[in-house]
């Protein structure tokens, strides 16, 4: 015989729901907005620590149980990882240098939603050789193609504010020079 109290019978098992992360472009930064339809923000917080301390459920208030589902929490806890932000700083506004969206690049999970701009600017950093922008003058004919590539990149870069160094030394004898952008 097992036997209970009747404190038992309040417990109520949540759902844990997906789990977003919103990224927009904000003149020259991008902010990020961790959300959920299902879970507040407090919510979200205890799961991810639980989470980072290897639980496989977690109590909140009000007598409330979540299931940890491991695959739905490892890519946020990694994404907040990689973009350095504090579980703590989930109920603030985040915003990060424009520089963060190159991790973002590569990016093809569902629960990350970019706005228009991010996608526009990824689009653009994607497809850098399609440049027509070529170097002029005693540059023109002595690049060769992967230098052109090399060049292209950093042009791009450029664009969105961005330092970059390319380095080619293959010990061709070339002299270095700095090219204006």
């Amino acid at each position: 015989d097992v036997f209970f109290d009747n404190s038992i019978k309040k417990i109520k098992l949540k759902k844990s729901g997906r789990i977003n992360i919103n990224i927009s472009y904000n003149v020259g930064l991008i902010d990020l907005n961790v959300s959920s339809s299902k879970l507040s923000i407090e919510e979200i917080q205890a799961i991810l620590t639980a989470y980072q301390q290897k639980k496989k459920i977690v109590k909140l208030k009000n007598d409330v149980i979540i299931k940890i589902k491991e695959e739905d929490v490892k890519y946020l806890n990694n994404f907040l990882e990689d973009f350095n932000v504090d579980i703590k700083d989930l109920n603030s506004k985040i915003t990060k240098p424009m520089s963060y969206i190159l991790k973002l690049v590569n990016c093809k999970d569902d629960s990350v939603n970019l706005d228009g701009k991010v996608v526009e600017i990824i689009q653009q950093l994607e497809s850098y050789k399609d440049i027509s922008d070529l170097p002029t003058g005693k540059f023109k004919d002595v690049l060769r193609p992967y230098q052109l590539d090399g060049f292209r990149w950093l042009r791009t870069l450029s664009k969105f504010g961005f330092g970059g160094i390319l380095a080619d030394d293959m010990g061709l004898g070339k002299t270095l020079e700095i090219m204006s952008f």
